[in-house]
């Protein structure tokens, strides 16, 4: 309403445009969003915030990656000190895979904001990424210290668990759920954490609670691959075998299974204690897809034993993956 007064009133300037353009972002249409910046900049080519949601726009569109890292760096170059653009910026790169440029740009973003929680997010978030758990912990505490938000300490939790922490690991996913009660990932992890630290009944019972609200989840959008294999992990702890193998076999269907999808294949299969059918998921996997689910493979305990299996190695040694 307030854009069409202004329209309407002939005062669409420079940050009218921009206003607009984000209405059509948010609503989907990048089509009027892209058109709405490109005024934007011409009214005001100094201003990097019309370039930076410009990137943002082109990175919602396929095959838009290269228009969408030229808007960023056009951000970068009106204004080299403003933290969001290479907030921006990383998290493209992170979307193509390039984890090392990502992290790169997240630096300079705490660099510039150094109070930002979500700085300090981010660049934990992608050193966990690369492997750099130490430098994830201190950088996921930071924005925990700053502003403790769910994302931030179930991020924590995990890297923690990868590093076999799962003592330090348990306390943060219970502040977590304190604030997000029906994260049913949250309790399923938790149920993990449990397990693996010899209390079998509150693991259970954290294994119960998630799958009650999976169940909920999954009722919404049956059609959702991550959460039903989520869900037959969750039925393959609570000893439902026939059930956990009916909905990974659901899960798994067609060829465009994502790689979450698959990992969570591999952990059900490996709960069930049927080794071949998790190498075998692994062997049908392709591409980036299995580059993705073979480093999740190497980061979580519970697989440990298939990592020493032989016929793993040789899976590891045909694509060339240390």
């Amino acid at each position: 309403e307030s854009v069409w007064q202004a329209q309407a009133r002939n005062l669409a300037g420079a940050a009218a445009h921009r206003a607009a353009g984000l209405l059509r972002y948010k609503a989907a249409l990048y089509a009027q969003a892209e058109a709405e910046y490109l005024r934007a900049i011409d009214l005001d080519p100094a201003n990097s915030d019309a370039y930076r949601r410009l990137g943002l726009n082109y990175d919602r569109q396929k095959g838009r990656s290269d228009d969408a890292l030229a808007a960023f760096k056009m951000a970068v170059e009106k204004d080299p000190n403003y933290f969001k653009v290479y907030l921006d910026l990383g998290a493209h790169y992170r979307s193509q895979g390039d984890s090392r440029a990502a992290a790169l740009q997240f630096e300079k973003c705490v660099q510039l904001a150094p109070d930002e929680p979500d700085a300090h997010y981010v660049l934990g978030t992608i050193y966990g990424d690369l492997g750099r758990y130490a430098d994830a912990e201190r950088e996921l505490q930071a924005a925990i210290t700053l502003a403790e938000t769910p994302k931030a300490l179930n991020n924590l939790a995990i890297i923690l668990v990868f590093q076999g922490k799962d003592r330090e690991a348990i306390p943060l996913w219970l502040r977590e759920l304190e604030r997000s009660p029906d994260h049913y990932v949250a309790w399923m992890n938790l149920g993990d954490a449990y397990r693996r630290t010899k209390l079998p009944v509150k693991s259970v019972g954290a294994y119960r609670h998630s799958l009650e609200l999976a169940e909920k989840e999954m009722a919404g959008d049956p059609g959702d691959g991550v959460v039903r294999s989520r869900l037959a992990y969750l039925c393959a702890r609570l000893g439902e075998r026939d059930r956990a193998e009916s909905e990974i076999a659901q899960a798994l269907q067609g060829v465009q299974a994502s790689s979450e999808t698959r990992v969570a294949g591999v952990l059900t299969y490996e709960a069930l204690g049927k080794r071949e059918g998790a190498l075998e998921l692994l062997r049908s996997s392709r591409g980036e897809i299995l580059e993705e689910v073979l480093t999740e493979v190497g980061r979580w305990p519970d697989l440990a034993e298939l990592r020493k299996d032989s016929r793993f190695q040789e899976l590891l040694d045909l694509h060339r993956v240390k």
